[in-house]
Formats: structure tokens, sequence, C-alpha cells
């Protein structure tokens, strides 16, 4: 019987290993030719002038949708920036919507020397609306700072004895009025919504101030008979148990945009103007849901005393420079039936 050598059994593994490894190399050789041959073949295909994916990508289309994803933030950062950082209403005109009547807004709360120091513009985010919004040329900003609780004023101060000092106790309302007067700051909500125009990317000022300094609210709560005022909202038909027996009048809620707690319910009548325009949001004995729209409204105080606040007018839906457009909140009057002016037949 052979002795067994495990020299040979080596021999032939390694043998066998290497006409492995050749063929590997065969067919990876033959691979490489073949993805070579068909990306050649591919760039003869092509039509003359045709660029690739770099070559597309920096084209206008290309450009434009860089822009729409990223550019434009840098471009609104230094418009509010600048806005911010104006010292006089005139300076700041220059970089917002030209709506009628901001120059007096600005004028108001913003006189000449006033700063947003309060409100850096550091702290303001970028906000991705949606594509129709940017294919319009409407962008957004925010700052948003919630209620902060200052917990220093739940205590009483504790005299060396170990004693409180001889205080009255509080009863209920002095405790509300310290826990919603002394202790908590407000909220600060800041819609900063930018338009690409002709002349460049603009502030919507208007909207601006109304969240900064809570006008929406401070109007509502307030009345000041014979005033007015425009404001940017979100309306929506609501049911008033007083009035819902009463088919000549609905019942809409106005919501400030930043602070949806800050809102009234305002009676309009159908036959009204107002009541035609909202009309279409209406969902009391429709057939459809509850529908809600932004705006812009005006807003006023009736006369007499005690005064009443009702909707003056729908300026125009969504807001006013931004998307919304003087005319589209018009009341159309239905059509008019032509004259039968087809002559008579005469009889025989």
């Amino acid at each position: 019987m052979p002795r067994l050598v495990s020299g040979g059994v080596n021999q032939r593994r390694g043998k066998d290993s290497m006409g492995v490894v050749v063929a590997a190399a065969v067919i990876l050789l033959v691979a490489c030719g073949v993805v070579f041959f068909v990306s050649e073949q591919g760039k003869n295909d092509e039509p003359s002038g045709a660029g690739g994916f770099d070559q597309v990508a920096s084209g206008p289309k290309g450009a434009e949708g860089t822009w729409l994803q990223t550019g434009w933030r840098q471009e609104a950062t230094n418009v509010l920036n600048a806005f911010m950082s104006a010292q006089s209403p005139d300076e700041r005109l220059k970089y917002v919507i030209p709506n009628e009547g901001v120059l007096d807004e600005l004028k108001i709360f913003y006189p000449a020397g006033s700063d947003d120091s309060d409100t850096p513009h550091e702290f303001f985010s970028h906000v991705m609306g949606s594509k129709m919004d940017q294919k319009r040329g409407i962008f957004l900003m925010q700052y948003r700072q919630p209620a902060q609780d200052d917990v220093t004023g739940y205590f009483t101060p504790i005299t060396s004895s170990g004693s409180s000092p001889d205080e009255e106790p509080l009863n209920v309302m002095d405790m509300a009025h310290l826990v919603d007067e002394d202790s908590l700051s407000k909220p600060i909500g800041i819609n900063a919504f930018f338009k690409q125009t002709d002349h460049g990317m603009k502030l919507d000022a208007s909207v601006f101030i109304q969240g900064k300094f809570r006008t929406f609210r401070a109007f509502v709560d307030y009345p000041r008979p014979g005033k007015t005022q425009v404001f940017r909202v979100v309306v929506g038909e609501s049911l008033s148990h007083a009035l819902r027996d009463d088919p000549d009048i609905r019942t809409y809620r106005l919501e400030d945009f930043a602070y949806p707690k800050d809102f009234i319910n305002l009676p309009a009548r159908v036959d009204s103007d107002v009541g035609k325009v909202l009309s279409v949001i209406n969902w009391r004995g429709e057939n459809r849901d509850r529908t809600i729209r932004t705006a812009t409204v005006e807003l006023g105080w009736s006369h007499e005393t005690p005064s009443e606040l009702n909707i003056v007018k729908v300026v125009c839906w969504e807001f006013l420079g931004v998307g919304g457009e003087l005319g589209n909140a018009v009341v159309k009057s239905p059509p008019v039936p032509a004259e039968n002016n087809t002559p008579n037949k005469k009889t025989q």
C-alpha cells in the first residue's frame, strides 16, 4: 500500500486554486471590456451638444431649482437683517412689500431710532413651504418664543427667624393675577413672509408687525368706537348658540395667524357682501366638511355705545401682497338673462 505524502496533496490543491484565480481574472477582464464598449457606444449615440448631469444641473432650470431649495434662505436673511437694522420708517420701507398703509404702520410701531434687539434675526428659522408657494415666490421665516415661567414669583421670602413676614393671605383673584400677569412672560410668534418681486425679495411688514406686537388681540379685546384696522387671519364658519336658529345670520371664527388662541367669533348677514364672500366656506347645512382659509380682513368697531365689533370687509383671500390680490374676494353678481329680442312673427 503506497504511503500518502502530504506535500503531494498540497501541490494539487495549489494548482486547483491557481486555476480558479486565473478563471476569475479572465471573467473580470471580459466584464470590464463589455462595460467600456457600452459606455463608448453611449457617448457616440449622444446628440451634438448634449451634456451630462453636471451640465444639466448648472443650467437655468438646475440653478432655479437650487435657489428655490436653498438659495432663497440667504437672500431672505439679508432682507430681514436689513429691515431690522434700519433706523427710520422710510429706511425700513425699502425692504417691505409696498401695500397701502404700510408706511403708516411703520411710523406707529417703528418710530425713528427703534430697533428689534428683543427679537434678534439670528433666532429666525427658515421654513420650507410647498412647491406651489415656491413657484409663486413666497417664502417664510419664523420666530418662536414660548411663554416662560418665573418660579421666584411663587415663593414667599423667609425672614432670619424662619417665619414668614406678616402679610395678608392672597385671595383667588390675586393669585390668578399674579400667575397671569407677573410670573408668566407672554409667548412671541412672528411670521416673516417674503415675496420675490421684480425689485428683489420683499418682507410683508404687516404680518411681521401683527405677530410681534400682537395687534389683533389688542384690537378685538378693547372697544374703540369708530376705529377700523386690517388683519391677516385664519377664518372658518363657527356655531353660535345664540344665533343658530336665525337663517339670516352666519357666524365666523377669526384667528390670529401667529396665535391660534387669539380668536373672536363674529356674525355676518347672509345677504351682505361679507356674508356672500364667506359663503364659500360655510359648512352648516351643507354637504361638506368644515373649511378654513387664510384671508385679509378689515375689522371695525361701531360708533354707538356699547360698541360692537364687525367684519367690515374681506379685502382678499390669502394675505394681501403674499399670494392675495385685490379682487379675488369680490362678490360676483348672478348673470342677467338676455332680453328676448326675437321679432314677432307676422300673423297671417
